[in-house]
């Protein structure tokens, strides 16, 4: 590889194929209720994943501003292989939530963290960053790429051997993650304000998110769609247990979902204007209100799909559109800060979805993601008027 900027970005690709290939991620809910869980501890375990991705959110960007976000991708990468490695050993919902602490680390760890390199490598390399969205569209779209397939894998191994072997071969997958990762080179150009304090660094951070009046309502936006995709990806699955759908065809249930981060990063250069990103939400809200009182399999799948693929590519534009308006010192930390607020308020969000779907159903549940983005649109129309 002849060019230095391909070289550069090599590594940090193949370790994101390697970290969204997840064998278990398809068949996730199937495995848990096996050993003894139900909609509402399921509910239980997602807010713990958020805990726990709450607890490293922002000490991860922090880390990976001020230390090396080479090193905090690294250790994303032993988060996945250890979640994995006590999800391959439980037998019971106790034994699990280490596993849920581990890939609350790995979330943490991972947000926000490969987005940033990508950026300073770009601008380090080039001296701007004008192809920035396209090339974050390419690695987002890369990372769909390996979860469709994943899931088609994780499903067929799942039947073919059992529920459990599709965690041990994830143990592979991230450990190879992070043995390529050691092969990337860092940037220094977020390292130039190392000599502050940490405690005035994470100060900064939060202060170049919720103090800028240029991305008040961005925020807000930013928040909702990151709310109705974490719902979507967390209980899609769900659905599927509520419609006695096929064990065989969660494998190509999972593909088609998981899919969605390879088709949201495919479109995101799409939504770089407000007319457009309005329209997304309002697909999206209209998607949200079928799912409610959608009564077959495929249809759910297919309207799944749209919200993912929807929220995941306004994630990606609204965080590059963020990443304009802030330092290259605090871009890995505030990306961190809107996942923290994110995660905050996914918590009480998924202990009340798994209640309602566990005493009601889950359609009555899914009533919550049509009120999150109805939110979104009404914090966009208010963006638009005041521009």
């Amino acid at each position: 590889m002849k060019n230095p900027l391909v070289r550069r970005l090599a590594p940090l690709f193949i370790a994101k194929f390697l970290l969204c290939f997840v064998f278990w991620y398809s068949i996730e809910k199937l495995f848990m209720y096996s050993i003894g869980f139900n909609d509402a501890s399921i509910g239980l375990m997602a807010a713990i994943y958020a805990v726990m991705s709450v607890l490293m959110e922002v000490p991860s960007g922090v880390l990976a501003d001020r230390w090396s976000r080479k090193g905090v991708m690294i250790l994303s990468a032993l988060s996945m292989l250890l979640s994995s490695y006590f999800g391959w050993i439980s037998n019971d919902p106790s034994l699990y939530v280490v596993s849920a602490a581990f890939w609350g680390f790995f979330d943490a760890l991972a947000s926000g963290t490969g987005s940033a390199m990508i950026y300073d490598l770009l601008k380090e390399e080039q001296g701007h960053t004008r192809n920035y969205d396209k090339i974050l569209g390419r690695f987002e779209m890369l990372g769909g790429i390996a979860l469709i397939i994943s899931a088609l894998l994780g499903g067929w191994l799942a039947s073919a051997t059992s529920l459990r072997s599709a965690f041990f071969a994830t143990i592979i997958t991230a450990g190879l993650a992070a043995v390529i990762l050691l092969f990337y080179r860092d940037t220094t150009i977020h390292k130039q304000s190392t000599d502050a304090k940490l405690i005035e660094h994470t100060k900064g951070t939060f202060a170049a998110v919720f103090k800028n009046p240029d991305l008040a309502w961005l925020v807000v936006v930013m928040l909702v769609v990151f709310l109705v995709q974490k719902m979507n990806g967390e209980f899609y699955q769900l659905w599927y247990a509520a419609l006695s759908m096929p064990v065989a065809l969660f494998g190509i249930a999972g593909a088609i979902i998981t899919g969605t981060y390879s088709s949201g990063g495919a479109i995101v250069r799409f939504f770089a204007t407000r007319r457009r990103v309005l329209l997304a939400l309002a697909i999206c809200f209209i998607s949200a209100i079928g799912m409610t009182i959608s009564p077959s399999f495929w249809l759910t799948v297919g309207l799944q799909f749209i919200i993912g693929t929807l929220s995941f590519a306004l994630v990606l534009a609204l965080t590059s559109k963020m990443q304009h308006y802030l330092p290259s010192k605090y871009r890995a930390g505030a990306g961190s800060v809107i996942n923290t607020v994110g995660r905050l308020i996914f918590i009480p969000c998924a202990l009340l979805f798994g209640f309602l779907s566990n005493t009601t159903s889950i359609f009555v549940a899914g009533s919550m993601t049509v009120v999150f983005v109805g939110i979104g649109l009404f914090a966009e129309f208010h963006a638009r008027r005041e521009k």
